[in-house]
């Protein structure tokens, strides 16, 4: 079944051919048959590699089943199918006193999505990841059985679906556990610093002092000399005024539907983006979720930004006894002569997850996002990939389009487990690039 939705990764750095079918209210009840082609899941597109795409495959577009099928006010506990996104479920649950314990920088993320890359969130040292808060789902396998998973039951299933790229089934359904809130307004702190030693001090203090919130904005063009990075540390938790904050005050968006040349994103325009945003007042304000959560959601389609030929961005994390590796990192983004659109750090904990391809490690994450300028960029990115397995670090699959498969598989030793457990039909152009089947 065609449809008019771009099927592209959201980072739109390449294109593959794929067929598409859009699961809708009848196939809620129909068996679901062995395809002959490879078939992958796919919810509403916001993944940034290839994790989303099926090369000469098929495409299962679960979109469509979006309900909400219960939810305990008196306990968070939400039953949702797995197309349901985590802004639906914000807007339905914040006004009543529940939110998502963890919250990714987009609202158009499908739960299924969640599950499949076990987000994490700016909390995550606090909450851990979205599969820590799973309680339970549906698994629709290829041969037409429908598994229930747990902790408990089919434990097996359950562990590897979470972070699991996919490749297990079609979730249809999952259970959560939300967290309680007293106000939906975010009270933010901001605070301007220069140099590597004093954001390990701001870090140290904020982790000591378990504020729930922490993220680093950085100015990408200022890498070269660690001790005069310039950037905003921003930590920020949950009010408890339970007075007035409208809920979802920034629902509307700026549409961008021209796309930006490929000149637009250069030195310059970039250096004036990270001045005006370095120099904007700083200190505490309270803010509605969507204002701290959702900035670039703001401008739908803001993808385009970066030019016709997309971008790539590098995910990753660098433990936390390996800090001595970001200098290196930094200088090598900066003889590069790659320029870096947004670079972004947040701060990862050891609160373990289920899933066994989890991403997060105790440690530094960063993320840094680059307008596609070809080879050049490309062999930036792997040997940033060599600096962070030497570090003994890696690199987050939902956000990948280079990584190699020795790297994969030096960074997620359990991937033979999910090759043996997931389902035979099911694969992504991802899972064939880093040695899956």
């Amino acid at each position: 079944m065609a449809d008019k939705k771009d099927y592209r990764p959201w980072t739109r750095n390449f294109r593959y051919e794929h067929e598409v079918r859009v699961l809708d209210d009848l196939d809620r009840d129909r068996p679901f048959l062995r395809p002959a082609r490879p078939v992958l899941p796919y919810g509403n597109g916001h993944t940034y590699g290839d994790v989303c795409q099926n090369d000469k495959g098929t495409l299962i577009d679960v979109s469509k089943w979006n309900r909400v099928m219960s939810f305990q006010e008196s306990t968070g506990v939400l039953r949702c199918e797995a197309g349901l996104t985590l802004g639906e479920i914000l807007r339905a649950c914040s006004s009543r006193g529940w939110f998502l314990p963890v919250v990714p920088s987009t609202r158009d993320v499908t739960v299924g999505g969640a599950i499949a890359n076990d987000i994490h969130g700016r909390n995550h040292p606090t909450c851990g990841t979205f599969g820590t808060h799973l309680r339970a789902f549906e698994l629709l396998r290829s041969d037409g059985s429908r598994i229930l998973a747990n902790a408990k039951e089919n434990s097996d299933l359950f562990g590897a679906t979470i972070g699991g790229l996919g490749l297990t089934g079609i979730i249809t359904w999952a259970e959560l556990q939300l967290k309680p809130i007293r106000s939906t307004g975010i009270v933010v702190y901001e605070r301007r610093f220069r140099g590597l030693t004093e954001l390990f001090e701001l870090r140290r203090t904020a982790l000591e002092k378990k504020i729930e919130f922490q993220t680093v904005w950085i100015d990408g063009l200022r890498l070269a000399n660690p001790e005069k990075i310039e950037g905003v540390f921003v930590t920020a938790e949950h009010s408890q005024d339970s007075s007035a904050t409208p809920p979802e005050c920034s629902a509307r968006r700026t549409g961008l539907k021209a796309e930006f040349p490929e000149w637009a994103v250069n030195r310059m325009s970039v250096a004036i983006l990270n001045r005006t945003y370095s120099l904007l007042p700083r200190g505490e304000s309270k803010v509605p979720y969507p204002s701290f959560f959702y900035k670039l959601d703001a401008i739908e389609g803001w993808n385009r930004m970066l030019g016709p030929n997309g971008f790539y961005q590098c995910h990753f994390v660098i433990p936390e006894d390996s800090s001595h590796a970001w200098p290196e990192i930094f200088r090598e983004i900066h003889l590069a002569r790659q320029v870096p659109f947004l670079v972004i750090l947040k701060t990862l904990g050891d609160l373990p997850s289920p899933g066994w391809l989890s991403f997060p490690i105790k440690g530094l994450c960063g993320v840094v996002d680059f307008a596609n300028r070809g080879d050049k960029l490309r062999n930036l990115l792997h040997r940033l990939e060599g600096l962070i397995r030497q570090a003994g670090g890696r690199i987050y699959p939902a956000k990948d389009s280079t990584m190699s498969a020795e790297s994969f598989q030096c960074f997620y030793p359990r991937w033979k487990e999910l090759a043996k457990i997931k389902d035979p039909a099911f694969s992504s152009s991802f899972w064939r690039r880093v040695g899956g089947s």
